[in-house]
């Protein structure tokens, strides 16, 4: 559908799209899973937490304008659901009701524990080292849903400028993505804490671990694997030109050149797969210390700027064709990044009154905190010496980009510059 037209005939095209979930058929019976009440608890404190999330990128479509009129939902494939139970291990010392556990997790694991075990409870007096549960799918899951916004645009210009911009493409999409109830994997001892760590026993954690009464209580068995347990958010913009044009040189035999720049500007990448985390949130009367605990859990799920996520990726590409011949450059530019976790990186406190996120001062070398920014480039070049013969070169890394420390392939491998040439064919 044409909207509007630019200059001679330029054109902005865009097309709007929905997309539908499917209902699912109902697993097959399996055990109880948790209450409605439950569930509907988790997703109402998750939803306090800042924004959160990732994306796949394949979820931007380019060129389209698409909004999502109802959520997007994924059903819990085969093996999520159904893959076989395997023996899975825990440590007898990983039992939260632990004495020396009991005061490590959150308020409510004191009290909850004492439906389990008595006062001074210690795990080595009834076991051995390890006890023994279960791992693998969960016939219980529920299904994820994905509420996605995206946006974008391809601009074409043809005969402005004489027709100079003839060969111009750009494309730009905006994405904001959020999946809640995402499948993920927790072991047996995060299932045993999770128990007792929620503000009620009464939940899908407990409900996965097996005591035994006539061992004081402590812990027998336990299914682990597959759960609904993470929110994730992502938002960013997509973008992409390209330009292809005659060599401005010469008698028109010289071939052409095609340029191109693409990259993403990342806004937020966020995931939380704690609803442990979530419930102690909503449940914290303070208003004060509750925002303290929403700053502090995003400087640990915040993904957005740490190493492999950085602000702003982008490729650069100039191809030059004539003949036989095709002699290219490219460069990926690569933003600067923290060297540690977001985590790791700040401290959370409260000054005068108000939540203050602020570097952390006990970093042995905090010089050493950001990568610096990264821009690798290569050459290379083929020539086709018959229709099935080619000859080829080039060199990696032109300029000895180093990698950044403590990474083995940002923003470039530690082999440093690298020749190659070659010659291929069939026959």
């Amino acid at each position: 559908m044409k909207l509007a037209s630019l200059g001679a005939s330029a054109a902005l095209v865009l097309v709007i799209a929905a997309s539908t979930g499917a209902a699912q058929t109902a697993p097959p019976p399996g055990p109880a899973p948790a209450s409605e009440a439950t569930r509907a608890g988790q997703r109402a404190a998750v939803k306090t937490l800042p924004p959160e999330g990732t994306r796949d990128a394949a979820d931007s479509v380019r060129g389209f304008l698409a909004t999502r009129k109802e959520p997007l939902i994924r059903a819990p494939n085969i093996g999520e659901l159904f893959s076989p139970q395997v023996a899975a291990f825990i440590g007898v010392d990983a039992d939260p009701c632990d004495e020396g556990n009991i005061n490590n997790g959150s308020a409510n694991r004191p009290t909850n524990c004492l439906e389990f075990v008595a006062p001074g409870f210690d795990s080595s007096d009834f076991l051995t080292a390890f006890v023994t549960g279960t791992s693998g799918g969960n016939p219980d899951l529920i299904a994820e849903t994905s509420d996605s916004f995206t946006i974008g645009g391809v601009f074409e210009p043809k005969g402005i400028l004489g027709g100079a911009l003839d060969g111009l493409v750009v494309i730009a999409d905006y994405y904001d993505i959020e999946i809640t109830d995402a499948v993920g994997s927790l072991t047996g001892a995060a299932i045993a804490s999770a128990c007792v760590d929620l503000p009620s026993t009464d939940n899908q954690f407990c409900d996965a671990i097996q005591r035994d009464p006539n061992n004081g209580g402590a812990i027998s068995g336990f299914t682990s694997g597959n759960i609904n347990l993470a929110v994730l958010r992502a938002r960013g913009v997509d973008f992409e030109a390209r330009y292809t044009f005659d060599a401005p040189f010469g008698d028109g035999d010289w071939g052409r050149f095609r340029l191109r720049a693409a990259g993403t500007r990342f806004l937020e990448r966020f995931t939380e797969s704690d609803p442990v985390i979530a419930q102690t949130i909503a449940a914290e009367p303070d208003p004060l210390q509750q925002e303290l605990l929403i700053a502090d859990q995003a400087t640990v799920s915040d993904l957005l700027g740490v190493v492999g996520i950085p602000e702003w990726i982008v490729n650069f590409g100039v191809n030059w064709e004539v003949g036989k011949l095709n002699i290219g450059w490219t460069g990926r530019f690569e933003d600067s990044a923290l060297q540690f976790t977001n985590a790791a990186a700040t401290d959370v406190v409260i000054e005068n009154g108000a939540v203050v996120v602020r570097p952390n001062e006990n970093l042995a070398d905090p010089s050493q905190l950001t990568t610096g920014t990264g821009f690798e480039q290569d050459l290379s070049f083929s020539y086709d010496v018959l229709d099935n013969v080619q000859f080829f070169g080039g060199i990696n890394n032109l300029t000895d980009q180093e990698p950044f420390l403590g990474s083995l392939a940002r923003p470039s491998s530690p082999r440093g510059r690298f020749f190659f040439l070659g010659i291929s064919g069939s026959f």
